[in-house]
């Protein structure tokens, strides 16, 4: 019955056939077994067995067949009670057997009854061995759940019977026992959390300063207790010479209280950013969280008294590069790796490996940065942050060059790769034979990369010591296979006869060739390629020196940067070549025919860089004469006979800045004080353009405007006037207020440009309706004449039907007209009984009445 009590389960067991009732049976009809277990296994399933388990749920329950009894004997009821041993054995042993002892040992050894006819000296041995025992394995029971337990004093301590002296001797041993229990305590530091196996981050050592500061405070509480107290208080009396280093000690246990409570506290203050890089999704974001990390850990040292020390900084570093060696092995684990080459992805896994590099490199550079901030931040010139990166990040470096490794690993993957069978054919007399060679070359290295591929272990996981010596087997292999395919290639390159064909042989295997030590066997193939290359030099600098003095260049192209492009254009001309010399690498320049190709090179090279300076040297002279002189004339200019304004931004700065933007588009270097002026190109680009609207809006509203117009606004250009009269006599382009000039100048010219804007809409779109009205006259004469009685009927008859006829309509718009002055009104902010006004409101009926008749 499932629902019946758990024992019922066990019930269930014997009666069933399976492994746990023949486990039962052979324990019990002489099956050779001496030991049985049952316990509970996973979902609540009975589990019974000869054999210890591993691992098990909360409690076990054992039967022990004595040394006496023989395993093959068969068991009767008799003998289970009385001779098979029966226990039950918890997942806590220590505990257990804290248990045992003081509930069945000792109760049993010390009763005087069970004593009786041992000798007193024997029974004096057994007893201190038994009390001591006791207090060791209180020690004991105390360290496996975490906390120092100070053993109590030994019963002879305080038995009365024996001298004075051996009972203060058993104070003053405990009284040592004790110190040594504290020392140890108080000595513990975070950096022994760092093993060979185990590689802690700041959350292990924010758990380490909490269980130290609560297994301190249980000290303390156990030092305050009444039986302490009372051996201090004797040994006190008694003038033992070991209290006043235990006191000492027993003071210190305050102070590492509350050393413990404040690193602690200090370090629940950066745990935060802590678990932003443990718990950061994106990897790559990590980078954003060390500087403020490395910031508030620079206040912490500033201000906490017991962590700012070197020995701290050192360790927490070393935990926080644990932890993003943590995230990174995760990021571009040896699994994802190995996914990324059978999706024949290599890149995209050389990506992980250098975005992880990338990221470890950030922490370093980042904490050099943030070492040079402490070194003016904190006191005695941050000598607590004075450590050597090389010391903080010992594994970060191995992490690093480990990634580098199996980077090597995936270059040289990509290189050989190039080399599948059907990639890559020889040509030439030979084709055919090499290409041959060259599948087997290709079959080997997939047999070497398959093998390194296949290792047991993570490949990222820096603990995995059989990494080296599996990469240097590795190594071996590839040198091997690159010594065969460098005889390949040059026999190849041989067999072809003309230098295109080389060519092509070269860019066929243009990754192959990279490799240094194909690179150095073919450095003896150069030859003929410098021959080649001594032509093309030859004609290039023909051409130099007779078009030097007018050179071909774009027509709309500046001159001075025309003549550099042409110049630059031919030594490219020679660079080209050179790129293709360099797949044969021209490293070792040895003979007559090298040297003289270098001296041709560098000959000609030298011509045209002559050439360049000469040119430039003389722009040189003439932006240092001018340039600044121009910077320095006021903002704007004023036409003294019309009033109009224009920017004062002369034309020769305008063509030098274009003059450097083109020699930036070429590589070229700019004079310092040319540079300094560009660097401000796009402010005076930005003045400019403002300066520009200042100048087209205000020039538009003094000449364009109608003599009734101006008169409305006449006052604010008066304004403007007064607000432009520094730019064209003071403010320059380089001064510092020139920025809040422009601003404030076009705020104001474009608000009242605004106005103008408006009033002219308004006023188109009166005349826009009136358009439309004037089509149809308001009257049409009849065709014949009428007498006077019919012309009056004819008025009162329109009269009559003013509602309906076309007055209405000009009514209507009159109304609309109305509104659009009113608004003009408020926004010109005029008085409307002003004479402007008036004049302005005369004018618009007249154009009404214009559009009219």
């Amino acid at each position: 019955n499932p629902k019946g009590p758990k024992n019922t389960k066990f019930e269930d067991v014997l009666t069933e056939e399976g492994p746990c009732r023949e486990a039962i049976e052979d324990f019990c009809s002489g099956g050779g077994k001496r030991l049985l277990i049952a316990t509970m296994g996973r979902g609540d399933v009975p589990v019974v067995t000869n054999e210890m388990p591993e691992t098990f749920r909360r409690k076990l329950i054992y039967f022990l067949k004595p040394p006496d009894v023989d395993p093959d004997t068969k068991l009767d009821v008799s003998v289970l009670r009385s001779r098979v041993l029966c226990a039950e054995v918890t997942d806590n042993l220590l505990v257990n057997l804290k248990g045992l002892m003081n509930e069945v040992v000792c109760p049993v050894v010390r009763t005087p009854k069970n004593r009786e006819g041992w000798p007193s000296v024997s029974t004096k041995e057994i007893m201190l061995h038994l009390d001591k025992y006791m207090s060791n394995l209180h020690v004991a029971v105390g360290q496996y759940t975490g906390r120092t337990m100070l053993p109590p004093p030994l019963p002879q301590a305080y038995d009365e019977s024996i001298p004075e002296a051996e009972r203060l001797h058993h104070m003053q041993s405990c009284v040592i026992q004790w110190s040594e229990l504290i020392s140890a305590i108080t000595k513990k530091a975070p950096e022994a959390l760092h093993t060979a196996k185990n590689h802690p981050t700041p959350i292990e050592e924010i758990k380490f300063w909490k269980e130290k500061k609560e297994d301190l405070e249980s000290v303390r509480d156990q030092l305050r207790s009444e039986k302490t107290q009372g051996v201090i208080k004797v040994l006190s009396e008694k003038k033992s010479p070991y209290m006043k280093d235990f006191m000492e000690l027993q003071d210190k246990v305050g102070t590492s209280i509350e050393e413990a409570k404040e690193n602690l506290m200090y370090l629940k203050i950066i745990e935060k950013y802590v678990k932003e890089i443990a718990n950061c999704m994106e990897f790559e974001e990590t980078v954003d969280i060390y500087p403020p990390l490395l910031h508030l850990m620079i206040l912490v040292w500033k201000t906490s008294k017991t962590y700012n020390t070197k020995g701290r900084l050192l360790n927490l570093m070393q935990e926080i590069s644990n932890l993003v060696i943590e995230k990174a092995s995760a990021y571009c684990a040896g699994q994802e790796i190995w996914k990324h080459v059978e999706n024949e992805d290599t890149k995209e896994a050389q990506k992980l490996l250098e975005q992880a590099v990338d990221v470890c490199k950030k922490l370093k550079t980042s904490f050099i940065e943030y070492q040079k901030i402490a070194s003016t931040e904190l006191p005695d010139s941050g000598e607590a942050w004075d450590v050597e990166p090389s010391d903080v990040f010992i594994r970060l470096n191995t992490f690093i060059e480990r990634c580098k490794d199996v980077n090597e690993f995936l270059s040289a993957m990509l290189c050989f790769e190039k080399l599948e069978p059907g990639r890559i054919v020889f040509g030439a007399a030979k084709g055919l034979e090499l290409t041959e060679h060259l599948e087997r070359v290709y079959e080997r290295f997939k047999k070497a990369s398959d093998d390194f591929q296949n290792a047991k272990y993570d490949v990222i996981d820096i603990d995995a010591e059989e990494f080296d010596d599996d990469f240097f087997a590795f190594r071996v292999k590839i040198r091997q296979l690159e010594r065969t395919l460098a005889a390949m290639l040059i026999d190849s390159y041989d067999d072809n006869t003309t230098i295109l064909a080389r060519f092509d042989l070269l860019d066929a295997f243009h990754e192959v060739i990279q490799r240094p030590l194909i690179k150095e066997e073919l450095e003896k193939k150069q030859i003929v390629l410098l021959q080649e290359y001594r032509e093309e030099i030859v004609d290039v600098e023909t051409r130099f020196l007779n078009e030097k003095d007018n050179p071909q260049m774009d027509v709309n192209a500046a001159p001075l940067a025309g003549s550099l492009k042409w110049c630059k254009g031919l030594m490219d001309r020679i660079d080209i070549v050179a790129q293709n010399i360099d797949k044969f690498t021209m490293e070792t320049k040895t003979g007559d025919l090298a040297k003289e190709v270098v001296k041709l090179h560098k000959t000609v090279v030298e011509s045209m860089k002559n050439y360049m300076n000469g040119i430039i040297d003389s722009w040189k002279g003439d932006v240092k004469s001018h340039s600044q002189n121009k910077l320095d004339q006021p903002l704007l200019t004023r036409d003294e006979e019309t009033r109009t304004l224009k920017v004062n931004f002369d034309a020769s700065l305008t063509r030098m800045l274009n003059e450097i933007r083109y020699m930036h588009l070429l590589h070229l270097d700019v004079p310092d004080y040319a540079e300094v002026i560009y660097e401000q190109n796009e402010k005076y680009r930005e003045f400019n353009g403002k300066l520009t609207l200042v100048r087209n809006m205000y020039n538009e509203m003094i000449t364009n405007l109608h003599e009734v117009e101006y008169p409305l606004i006449s006052e604010e250009i008066k304004n403007i006037d007064s607000m432009l009269e520094d730019g064209i006599t003071t403010i320059n382009w380089n001064s510092d207020t020139a920025r809040e000039f422009i601003d404030r100048n076009l705020k104001k010219t474009q608000e009242i440009y605004d106005r103008v804007v408006l009033m002219h809409d308004n006023f188109r779109k009166i005349k826009d309706m009136l358009d439309k009205f004037a089509v149809v006259p308001l009257f049409e004469r009849k065709a014949k004449t009428v007498n006077s009685k019919a012309q009056s009927d004819m008025l009162l008859n329109v009269a009559s039907e003013k509602e309906k006829g076309r007055l209405v309509d000009l009514d209507a718009k009159q109304r609309e007209f109305a509104k659009l002055l009113a608004k003009t009104c408020q926004t010109m902010e005029c008085d409307k009984g002003s004479d402007i006004w008036k004049n302005y409101l005369m004018y618009v009926e007249e154009s009404i009445l214009f559009y009219l008749s």
